[in-house]
């Protein structure tokens, strides 16, 4: 670790570490818009398109798969070519598969989508190996600052997709727009290629392999499967369980954007929490007390005091992801190992995070009800605390 930060404050003048900053902003902005414009505009695709309901459905699911089948390989691209240059032809990917998304016709927009989620998949991963690698001491500041930007482009991507479709721009304008910011991300990354890297690649502490064969990597990996499950199944469902239990149809998408605001705020404020502390056990149990309330409060009284519930809910959701994020880089020794602890954790998480809404879904078709989906819920709830207990406790991966 001493060596890493040694090499990285060489590598990186007071100027260079401003672009680096700037980079980051920009990479972790355009991580999560290409995918959340998708969600407002689906009905709009699938009467144009001809899609049936399953296909559509398919079209929202695509990404969290890509991050699960992406996630396989960003370590060994960081290995192989550094992490500067994986990242950079990440973002690239991501602007190329956004173009190919728009393009008319049913393949280009499920072969776009793969692509896309593909290369967010690798950024996903690398990027608490960068701030791990080139942040060191400030850990919890730079993850705070990206895991923010990730929450919140996220909502404004979904919040500007109907306004962009409705203009001249139409629902494959919107899709494409994101190509741009992200052209500008990689456009700002280029300074990050022209440094020494081979001090980045010499002599990791960690040997590869290692996360695999460690309880605690298994540990981390899934505390993060089990938090993505949850979000992803109270994303897809939440405001028509809300709707089923009598809100209005606009009340329960209030509630949707309140539980994205309530996850902001925890993924602004935990990352630095848990920097600072010896270990993460104390912020793991205030997570787990915010869940099951908000899940207990969802069974018990349904919309009754729905923004209590929703609002304990989103930071307990927004507390799992900070957790997570800085798990991968507390629980590593050096950026190899935290790239390899990321890609493992979001290869298995996202693959489970990706059956979620599916089997929330069919369990709904079932029952006629969303009990038994909110019981789903708790039952994770509890497998995500058990795990986030071992996980937060104060060790490294082989150390």
């Amino acid at each position: 670790m001493a060596r890493e930060a040694i090499v990285a404050r060489a590598r990186r003048g007071g100027f260079r570490t401003a672009i680096l900053i700037a980079g980051i902003v920009l990479v972790a902005a355009n991580l999560r818009p290409a995918i959340t414009v998708i969600g407002p505009l689906v009905e709009r695709i699938r009467v144009d398109t001809g899609f049936s309901a399953a296909t559509a459905g398919l079209l929202t699911t695509l990404p969290v798969l890509a991050f699960g089948l992406g996630a396989w390989v960003a370590a060994m691209l960081a290995r192989r070519f550094g992490i500067d240059k994986a990242l950079c032809a990440s973002v690239v990917v991501l602007a190329a598969g956004i173009f190919v998304r728009a393009i008319t016709g049913t393949v280009p927009l499920f072969l776009g989508t793969l692509v896309l989620g593909t290369g967010i998949a690798v950024a996903n991963v690398l990027l608490p190996a960068l701030v791990k690698r080139d942040f060191p001491g400030r850990l919890g500041a730079m993850t705070a600052l990206y895991s923010g930007l990730l929450s919140g482009m996220g909502a404004i991507g979904s919040g500007v997709a109907v306004p962009l479709a409705d203009g001249s721009l139409g629902w494959e304008g919107a899709l494409a727009i994101w190509a741009l910011p992200a052209l500008v991300a990689a456009i700002v990354w280029i300074p990050q290629l022209t440094g020494d890297t081979r001090g980045e690649v010499a002599d990791p502490v960690a040997a590869p392999g290692d996360t695999w064969r460690s309880r605690l990597g298994w540990e981390v990996t899934l505390f993060f499967g089990v938090q993505a499950f949850g979000f992803y199944v109270t994303i897809a469902w939440l405001p028509t369980i809300l709707i089923a239990d009598g809100l209005s149809e606009g009340r329960a998408g209030l509630m949707l954007f309140l539980l994205q605001a309530a996850v902001l705020v925890s993924v602004l404020t935990f990352p630095q929490a848990a920097d600072r502390a010896a270990d993460q056990r104390r912020l793991v149990g205030l997570m787990g007390a915010l869940l099951f309330g908000g899940i207990i409060g969802l069974i018990v009284a349904g919309s009754t005091a729905a923004v209590l519930w929703v609002t304990m809910l989103g930071l307990a959701q927004g507390a799992g992801l900070a957790l997570a994020l800085m798990f991968f880089v507390l629980r590593s020794r050096d950026s190899h190992q935290v790239s390899e602890l990321s890609g493992m954790a979001q290869g298995v998480g996202y693959t489970i995070a990706a059956t979620g809404p599916v089997l929330a879904g069919v369990m709904h078709d079932a029952t006629g009800g969303w009990t038994i989906v909110l019981v789903l819920l708790l039952a994770m709830a509890a497998i995500q605390l058990g795990m986030g207990l071992r996980a937060g406790r104060g060790a490294v991966i082989g150390g």
